[in-house]
Parts: structure tokens; C-alpha cells; sequence
């Protein structure tokens, strides 16, 4: 696991595994949100299970599961409403964290230039060159588009409980540009110190385990 600061609100990453739950925690991350869908991976967590950990690291999580970097537009609902009611700095995660990118990307487009989140991606590791056209359509739309969803209801999953761990309810697609502000919670770490933080516990344990992969 390796996060990289896409903003100063999110991180993204390959998914952690539940020692690796406990790095995110102590790093100062404040919330999961996992696009990995269950049973794709079988050496992965589960959603269940990585909710069980991150409920016990007393951090928040949500599940919304992506397939491809062709994110689906009520998948980019659901990670954007996510983006603003879970507590920030947040963790996004899934095999390499491309989907991740790629569903920020996405989600911000109607309030970021292209050129700066492809920019933004790229120096994370990530290149979303090929979602450029969907990211220029979604910027260009109209506001009133934007503003039609405002009222959509989605709803994040809730600290999980040992028996239950729901996932977001998807209504409508809400508004990603108004929904995704680009400083972080006044009082909360940023995801860039929360990265930081990471790297210092995560590196000389890599290190000492002969490194870890990287991969976009």
C-alpha cells in the first residue's frame, strides 16, 4: 500500500491490508472509501471486512464498488457525495488505486479544469489521458444539470456494526463541482500530511520486508 495525495482532501491507493487499516489510522486519515468490488480479488479483504476494520480504527467508512476506469455515472454520484460527508482526510482505495483516480477525476470535473486533473492524476501515477473527453463534457455541462441532482439522496455507509455492513444507496447523481471543496476540514490533517505521516510508518517495515509494489 502506497497513498498518493490526489488533493488536499483525498488520497488514493491500493487496498490496504488490515495491519495496513491500522497505519491509515494512526497516520491521521479520518475515512475509507473502498470502489474495490467484492470477490474480484480473492487474496483482498472483503467489504465487510475492511469496514470491521476500519470501524475499529475509529475511522468512517464507505463502500461504493467500481469495475473499470469507465465509471458509470451513478458510481460518480456515489463517490462524489462520499467525498463531502465523510470526514477528511479520505483514503480511496481499490486493486491500484486507478479506479479510485479515476472516479475523483470524474467527480470533480465540472468544478476543475481537465488539463489540471489529468495533471493532478499524472503526478500521483496515474494517466487519465483517456478519460479526457468525458472529463471536457463533464466540465462544460451546463450548471442546471448539475444543479437537477442536488436533491439526490445517497447515502454512505454508516460506522458498521459486526452483523451489517451496508453500502451507498444511489438515487440520483448529485452535484460533484459544489460537493468536492479543495481544502480540507478546518482541524483535520490534510491528505498530503496524512500521506507523509504513511510513508514514515509504512517504508522502513516495506523496506525490511523486501519493498512492495507500486502500480497505477
Amino acid at each position: 500500500m502506497r497513498p498518493v495525495a490526489l488533493s488536499d482532501e483525498i488520497a488514493v491507493g491500493e487496498m490496504p491490508s488490515a495491519d495496513e487499516i491500522t497505519i491509515l489510522a494512526r497516520a491521521g486519515f479520518r475515512s475509507v472509501l473502498n470502489v474495490q468490488p467484492d470477490g474480484e480479488v480473492e487474496r483482498l479483504l472483503s467489504a465487510s471486512d475492511m469496514a470491521k476494520g476500519v470501524a475499529a480504527g475509529s475511522m468512517n467508512y464507505a463502500h461504493v464498488p467500481i469495475a473499470s476506469r469507465r465509471v458509470p455515472d451513478e458510481q460518480v454520484a456515489a463517490f462524489a457525495h462520499a467525498m463531502v460527508t465523510l470526514p477528511r482526510p479520505i483514503y480511496a482505495c481499490c486493486y491500484s488505486g486507478a479506479r479510485a483516480a479515476a472516479a475523483w477525476a470524474l467527480a470533480v470535473a465540472p468544478a476543475m479544469l481537465p488539463a489540471d486533473i489529468t495533471s493532478a492524476c499524472a503526478g500521483a501515477g496515474f494517466d487519465m489521458t483517456a478519460l479526457l473527453s468525458e472529463l471536457t463534457r463533464r466540465h462544460a455541462e451546463p450548471a442546471s444539470v448539475h444543479a437537477e441532482a442536488a436533491s439526490a439522496e445517497i447515502k454512505p455507509s454508516p460506522a458498521p456494526t459486526a452483523a451489517d455492513t451496508p453500502t451507498p444507496t444511489v438515487s440520483a447523481r448529485p452535484v460533484p463541482g459544489d460537493a468536492a471543496p479543495n481544502v480540507a476540514p478546518k482541524g483535520t490533517a490534510t491528505a498530503a500530511a496524512a500521506v507523509d505521516a504513511a510513508e514514515k510508518i509504512i517504508f522502513p517495515r516495506a523496506a525490511g520486508a523486501g519493498g512492495f509494489a507500486v502500480s497505477g
